[in-house]
C-alpha cells in the first residue's frame, strides 16, 4: 500500500466503512468470484457495499445500480488478459485501494473504470457493409472457414459430423444471419418474442436495463452503454458479446452463442434465477445493407488459432424489420466426449422443422432457409464436434 493511501485510511471516513475492506486493492471485488447464477452477484458484495463517491469533504453512497455497475466491469477486467502494450497500466489499476477509489469523484471513478476497461477490450467501429463481408470455404475439412449452407454427415455416432450443405455461399448470396436471443419461461412469466417482434435484437450493453434482464449486468453510466462502437477483447481475439449482436453466417453457428446452454433447463432450480427457460429462439435474420464488424475477417487476421470456424459478423444491433422468423431450440451446453477426455464443441435439439414467419422472405432465400432447417431432425440432440468450433480445438 502505498503511503498516500495508508494516510487516506486515517482520515475521518463516512460512518459504518470498514478498515480492513478500504485497505483491499479494486483486483479483491473480482479476485474470488461467488458461485452464481445472477453475474452482478458473483462480485464480492461487502466490498461494493463499501463504495462510497468523495463529493468536496463529504461522502455519497453511490446507487445500487452503480455498485452493480463497478461488479460487473471489474470481473469483466480483473479476470481478463489485457492486451500486451496495456498489461503495467491494467496491473496498476487494479493495485488502486478501495480507499483510494472511494476518494474519487464519481466522474474520476468513471474515468477510471472506462481506463480499465480499454486495457482488456479495443473498439471497433461498425463500418463494414454485410454484402463486402468474408463468406466461409466451400468444403467443412481442414480447420478454415465452414460453407454457410450445412448439413449432418450420415451415422449415428455420438457426435454429428459435418457436410456442405448445397448453397455454401449462402452469406454472399443473400447475407442472411442466424442468432438465438431470448426464450420462453416454464410458468410463462417470461417471453422474448414480443420484445424482439416489437424491437428487434438489441446489443444488451447499449440497454442497461435490459442487460440486468437478459444479462444480469449493469453497464449503467460505463461508457460502453453510451458509445455506438463494439468491442473485441484482447483475449480471446472475439467481440464482447453484449457490445454488438452477433450473428452466425449458418443456422448451426447460430445455435452456438451468445451462449451455449439453455439456463434452468432442469427442474429444482430458482424460477427468480436469469433463464429457467422451457426453450429458446433460433432467428432468421436480415443483415443485407446493414454495417457490422467483419470479427470472422478480423479472426483470420489476428491468427493463432482465433478463427471460430461458423463465422461470426457482428452488428450495432438488428431492426425489428429484419427479423425473418424463427424456430425454437434447446442448448445442451457443452457434454463431455465419450472418453470423458476434453469438451466437446456444443450440442442442441431442435423443436421445429419449419419456421415460424414474422416477415416471410420470398424466392431463393425462402427455400435456402426452408431447407435449411428441415435438414434436422426435430426433438433429436445434436452434439458437434470441438473440431468444427474454434479452430485448433
Amino acid at each position: 500500500m502505498s503511503g498516500q493511501a495508508g494516510a487516506a485510511l486515517h482520515q475521518p471516513g463516512p460512518p459504518g466503512i470498514s478498515l480492513l475492506l478500504w485497505s483491499k486493492p479494486m483486483r479483491d471485488i473480482a479476485a474470488n468470484p461467488q458461485s452464481s447464477n445472477i453475474f452482478y452477484l458473483a462480485a464480492d458484495q461487502a466490498m461494493l457495499g463499501q463504495l462510497r463517491h468523495k463529493e468536496g469533504n463529504t461522502y455519497r453512497t453511490p446507487t445500487a445500480s452503480f455498485r452493480y455497475m463497478v461488479g460487473t466491469i471489474l470481473l469483466e477486467t480483473a479476470l481478463r488478459s489485457p492486451g500486451n502494450a496495456h498489461a503495467a497500466t491494467h496491473a496498476r489499476l487494479l493495485a488502486m485501494t478501495l480507499s483510494e477509489f472511494n476518494r474519487l469523484s464519481e466522474l474520476e471513478q468513471l474515468a477510471y473504470l472506462n481506463d480499465l476497461w480499454d486495457t482488456c477490450y479495443r473498439s471497433e467501429i461498425p463500418s463494414t457493409d454485410a454484402q463486402a463481408m468474408m463468406d466461409g470455404l466451400q468444403v467443412t475439412t481442414g480447420e478454415g472457414s465452414l460453407p454457410s449452407s450445412l448439413r449432418p454427415k450420415p451415422g449415428n455416432g455420438f457426435a454429428t459430423g459435418l457436410d456442405p450443405g448445397p448453397v455454401p455461399d449462402a452469406w454472399t448470396r443473400w447475407q442472411t444471419g442466424f442468432r438465438v436471443e431470448g426464450g420462453k419461461s416454464r410458468d410463462g412469466t417470461r417471453d422474448d418474442l414480443d420484445r424482439v417482434r416489437d424491437a428487434g435484437i438489441q446489443p444488451v450493453q447499449k440497454n442497461p436495463d435490459l442487460a440486468v434482464r437478459v444479462a444480469r449486468k449493469y453497464y449503467h453510466k460505463h461508457k460502453g452503454s453510451i458509445s455506438p462502437d463494439l468491442y473485441i477483447g484482447y483475449q480471446n481475439r472475439d467481440l464482447y458479446n453484449e457490445s454488438g449482436t452477433c450473428v452466425s453466417r449458418s443456422l448451426i453457428g447460430g445455435t452456438a452463442f451468445p451462449y451455449r446452454d439453455t439456463f434452468n433447463n432442469r427442474a429444482g432450480l430458482d424460477p427468480s434465477l436469469n433463464g429457467h427457460l422451457s426453450y429458446q429462439y433460433l432467428f432468421a435474420l436480415d443483415c443485407a445493407g446493414l454495417k457490422g464488424v467483419d470479427t470472422e475477417s478480423k479472426q483470420i487476421q489476428e491468427g493463432n488459432d482465433s478463427l471460430w470456424r461458423p463465422g461470426e459478423k457482428a452488428f450495432p444491433g438488428i431492426p425489428k424489420g429484419r427479423v425473418l422468423g424463427y424456430a425454437r431450440v434447446i442448448r445442451r451446453g457443452k457434454p463431455p466426449l465419450p472418453n470423458g477426455i476434453g469438451i466437446s464443441g456444443w450440442a442442441f435439439q431442435l423443436l421445429d422443422t419449419s419456421w415460424t414467419w414474422l416477415r416471410e422472405p420470398q424466392g431463393p432465400r425462402r427455400i435456402f432457409l426452408d431447407a435449411e432447417l428441415a435438414a434436422w431432425q426435430a426433438h433429436r440432440t445434436y452434439v458437434i464436434e470441438g473440431k468444427f468450433d474454434f479452430q485448433g480445438a
